[in-house]
């Protein structure tokens, strides 16, 4: 109900990482899920960047709703 996958995913961008939000992986209605894609040469640099802005980003969008 909270579409959690877009408040990430439009997080994210603003920060400059590019998620794909889904949803119904549950049961084909309920459950979000999203989507990482980095191209096949991405170095482990990269790596640790991605997973901060997805660190922040989940911190942020937690507190936020109150489920943290």
């Amino acid at each position: 109900k909270l579409k959690v996958n877009a408040l990430i995913a439009n997080r994210a961008f603003a920060k400059g990482l590019i998620i794909y939000p889904g949803g119904g992986g549950a049961d084909g209605v309920n459950g979000d899920h999203l989507l990482l894609a980095p191209p096949l040469i991405i170095t482990a640099k990269e790596i640790d960047y991605m997973v901060s802005i997805l660190d922040e980003t989940f911190t942020e969008i937690f507190n936020e709703i109150g489920k943290v």
